[in-house]
């Protein structure tokens, strides 16, 4: 195809993509480019090339991988390089990392840029990155940045360039036309610089003044070639229908997407922009969104720089505008000609760009604009002919008519392929692209002026706002805490998004599984369904796990396989798990990958931690970002014995959740137990930056300090340890003897205990807050419990204190209403989510006593007892049914429940229990029977 093919297929490209109408149309006056323009337009306009032309593309995983990129290293942390002294860093953007660093050998300043996503990095990246320290080395030209020296740093390349410390080109620039004579200076430098590159082979394809650097004395240095290729090479780095560079300083060619028309002229044009913005403080082409960018740049002309700034000469306009040509035929021949040309106007001499004609202009301006150009054809006509005013205005109406008319057609049917597109991408789990996709869906509505179109474009955002909440809850397991993992909070926002649904715990069963059948986000909720099933359940709320299991097996009935999973039964017997993995890796069934991984978890607490680390592994290879699936990896790697093997999954589940501190630690100990005691002392540091009083972390990296003899490590991680452990030790000490104390029925002696160590560390313990709150009942009566009880209110105010043990806590006495009834807000959240426990039981029960409720209490509290009727955990709830019995006039069934308290308490002796699993909680129960029973004699005495 001849050159001058290539640039009427690239016009009729612009005509389609501005007209709307089909090739046919559009090739009239050059049919035998037919076949040509309906092959680029097709390539166009496939599912990729259409999300790209009517959206811009955001590559998938975008979302993961900024997270990965923003935090390795983090902002603040400076690497230590051999050789170098890094000082500082000077900025950061989608790839790369630039330090200030001192060359100690031949002290010297540098910068040092560094890749960021390291392992994590696509060979794409790598190579780009490598490519630019390439091209720079390859070029000597004093307005070029010059590089020094490549290596590489854990695994993260770097290379190291001259220090240009004048700042950039865009923050000289900062929206402010620049002096006349200074700009055209400033482009001629430029100009000479990219003519070096050129002659070298090399063309930027990414020039713009956030890529210019600006030397103490004013004087430019052209930086970052990452997007840089060579001339006449080949285009293996971009793919094809892929827009490379900036959009509001690419060339025409560069937005059509095809990397074998982008040369020497996509420069030139960027230096036209260049000169344009400092000209006019503005780039010719600037919309709300890329594509917006991209459209006006393919379709529209610049407006003459003039216009927006009347200083500017019109020989330099003439220059501006010549660089600004769709055609690149039509641009300067080189960049050398463009800097003479700057040159000669420099020094007063005329340039050798001319202007384009009137009709040059008017043709191109109709090109552009042809419904406008027909309009002016039919009121000019008219006017000539002597027709009518009215016939004029009815011509006028009927032509504004036909244009609102395509402008609406052509944003519905964008709109409509664009939640055609969404539909299919939330069912893919792609959010970053089809997010984009509804933001410009969006742009369009108000072009659509369609009711209809607007009601179904809110019901695609709905569901997928909810579709990428249930994936974020899910991605979310499991959170750290100081001892390991919880799967509490994922449970509660699973609650409070069913709720948010209509699934809520108080909508009957067949209800709730028909919303789910129904709703376009089925395949979303089935798995979160299961999935907060399994929260619920190592949450400890068993019950619900249940009905959530019941709600997913309902709305997805299978008497197979998923019915055989959604049975909680099957979830604690090691034989029915190993039946339905079996079952699931024979191919006999299509089980969802979701719940094989739940299971595989389940069967890795018997014991089963290399066949779980098997499966799971095949799991993974279809879902290589899931953090969830990479974590349990590598926990059963580890356990294993397979540490090496496990580090790489903690990194995969680090490179989807950064901040999760105790995967970091968990990472460290893999790479202890595989020698390399260097790397765990870096991870060890990432878990404390993250939370700089997580103990286990600081613990592990003084032994791997210790190992590598590097005594200020040593020292360091001591004193930290010290910091957190010393007053924790001490209090911990303090309340384990208060505890013996109450064991042996000695409240008053514990009191003082309990305020040493709150005196020495008042951390919001909320056990240890509910023992002081009772033996200062129990022993100093109730105006110190109700100054305990005030300070677990202000903390629980501020989500320190758990709503139950605070709930617990005001009911061990009569309360005043106001502030029983904020409690009771409180505390509703958790109570609800665990209505079917029999602690949550006993605890709504006391709350409505409290309340006096006494007949609304009854009924709770023989629930609980139902739910579990050892004599440990009911006791309470018969002296709480003696209390509600007494206020609603039963005396006699009041006293046989007192009695049956009482009769349980005394056989205990002098000494709760000892060693039990669950002695605080026994410890617990006896303080608020102990206080309900002598608030039950006190009453007994006053009558």
């Amino acid at each position: 195809m001849t050159d001058d093919e290539e640039v009427h297929i690239q016009r009729i490209l612009e005509r389609m993509l501005e007209s709307g109408g089909d090739a046919g149309e559009c090739c009239g006056d050059r049919p035998e480019l037919l076949a040509a323009v309906r092959g680029r337009w097709a390539q166009l306009r496939g599912l990729d090339a259409e999300i790209e032309a009517i959206f811009p593309r955001m590559e998938p995983q975008v979302g993961i991988r900024a997270e990965v990129l923003s935090s390795l290293p983090t902002a603040g942390s400076l690497p230590q390089i051999p050789g170098y002294d890094v000082q500082a860093e000077l900025g950061r953007g989608g790839m790369g990392v630039v330090y200030r660093a001192q060359h100690l050998r031949l002290r010297r300043p540098v910068a040092l840029k560094m890749l960021l996503a390291g392992a994590f990095a696509t060979e794409t990246e790598r190579a780009r990155f490598r490519r630019e320290a390439e091209a720079i080395a390859k070029l000597q030209h004093s307005f070029i940045v010059q590089v020094y020296d490549s290596g590489d740093y854990e695994g993260r390349p770097f290379f190291t360039m001259e220090l240009v410390e004048g700042g950039t080109l865009a923050s000289a620039f900062v929206g402010t036309p620049q002096p006349v004579l200074k700009s055209a200076e400033l482009v001629a430098m430029l100009a000479g610089a990219v003519q070096e590159a050129h002659r070298a082979g090399i063309v930027h394809r990414d020039l713009k003044p956030g890529n210019v650097l600006l030397t103490t004395d004013g004087n430019p240095k052209i930086s970052d070639f990452g997007l840089a290729h060579s001339i006449g090479g080949d285009h293996t780095l971009t793919i094809s229908g892929t827009r490379v560079g900036t959009p509001a300083y690419m060339a025409p060619e560069q937005a059509l997407g095809n990397p074998r028309t982008v040369g020497a002229g996509a420069d030139i044009y960027a230096l036209g922009v260049i000169l344009y913005e400092a000209l006019t403080g503005r780039p010719p082409f600037k919309g709300e969104t890329a594509a917006d960018t991209e459209r006006q740049l393919t379709s529209q002309e610049p407006v003459s720089p003039s216009k927006l700034n009347p200083k500017v000469p019109r020989d330099l306009e003439t220059v501006c505008l010549k660089c600004l040509q769709k055609d690149p035929a039509r641009r300067y021949g080189s960049a050398a000609d463009l800097a003479a040309d700057l040159e000669r106007f420099g020094q007063g001499v005329p340039v050798l760009a001319r202007r384009a004609s009137s009709f040059e202009r008017a043709l191109k301006w109709a090109r552009r604009r042809p419904a406008a150009a027909t309009l002016i054809g039919v009121v000019v006509a008219a006017v000539c002919s002597g027709a009518a005013l009215g016939f004029r205005m009815q011509q006028v109406a009927s032509v504004r008519r036909t244009e609102n008319a395509l402008r609406e057609g052509r944003a519905g049917e964008a709109i409509k392929s664009g939640l055609s597109l969404v539909d299919k991408l939330r069912e893919e789990e792609r959010w970053a692209e089809a997010s984009q996709i509804v933001s410009d869906a969006r742009s369009r509505l108000a072009d659509a002026n369609s009711p209809v179109l607007t009601v179904q474009f809110d019901k695609a955002v709905s569901d997928l706002q909810t579709a990428e909440e249930l994936d974020e809850i899910r991605q979310s397991f499991a959170l750290p805490d100081a001892d390991g993992y919880n799967y509490i909070a994922a449970y509660a926002a699973y609650v409070r998004e069913f709720q948010k649904l209509g699934l809520g715990a108080e909508v009957p069963l067949q209800t709730a599984a028909a919303i789910v059948r129904s709703s376009a986000n089925r395949k979303q909720l089935l798995a979160g369904l299961d999935s907060a099933a399994y929260a619920a359940f190592v949450a400890g709320a068993k019950s619900d796990a249940q009905r959530l299991l019941s709600i997913a097996r309902t709305a997805d009935p299978d008497p197979g396989w998923r019915d055989h999973f959604r049975n909680l039964q099957t979830w604690t017997n090691r034989s029915p798990l190993l039946k339905l993995i079996d079952d699931s890796r024979s191919g006999s069934v299509q089980a969802p990958v979701h719940e094989v991984a739940i299971l595989a978890v389940l069967l890795s607490g018997l014991g089963y931690d290399e066949e779980v680390g098997r499966l799971l592994r095949e799991i993974q290879s279809r879902n290589p970002q899931d953090f969830w699936l990479n974590l349990e990896i590598g926990n059963a790697l580890d356990r294993s014995g397979s540490p090496s093997e496990a580090s790489q999954y903690y990194r995969a589940a680090l490179a989807v959740r950064p901040s999760n501190y105790v995967v970091w630690e968990a990472l460290g100990t893999t790479l202890a137990h595989a020698g390399a005691d260097q790397q765990a002392i870096i991870a060890y540091r990432r878990a404390t930056e993250l939370n700089p009083g997580f103990v286990h972390a600081w613990q592990n990296l003084r032994n791997a300090a210790s190992r590598l003899k590097r005594a200020e490590d040593v020292a360091e991680a001591s004193k930290q340890i010290m910091r957190i452990n010393g007053r924790a030790y001490r209090r911990s000490e303090l309340l384990n003897e208060a505890r013996l104390l109450v064991a042996q029925k000695k409240c008053r002696d514990a009191v003082s205990l309990y305020a040493k160590a709150f005196e020495l560390d008042p951390q919001d313990d909320s056990d240890s807050w509910f023992e002081y709150a009772s033996v200062q009942l129990l022993a100093n009566g109730e105006q110190d419990y109700r100054r305990v009880c005030r300070h677990m209110l202000e903390r629980g105010e501020a989500g320190k204190i758990r709503p139950f043990i605070l709930a617990r806590a005001f009911t061990l006495a009569p309360w005043p209403s106001d502030d029983l009834q904020q409690v009771v807000a409180m505390s509703a959240n958790e109570l609800d989510l665990t209505n079917t426990e029999y602690w949550s039981l006993t605890e709504q029960g006391a709350l409505q006593c409290r309340l006096g409720h006494f007949d609304q209490a009854v009924p709770l509290l023989q629930e609980s007892i139902a739910a579990n009727s050892k004599p440990a955990a009911a006791v309470v709830n018969w002296l709480w049914l003696a209390i509600a019995n007494e206020k609603l006039g039963r005396a006699e069934e009041s006293r046989q429940w007192l009695q049956k308290a009482a009769t349980w308490l005394n056989q205990l002796g002098d000494t709760l229990p000892p060693n039990s699993p669950e002695t605080s909680f026994h410890l617990h129960n006896w303080l608020e029977a102990e206080a309900l029973r002598r608030e039950l004699a006190d009453g007994s005495r006053g009558r």
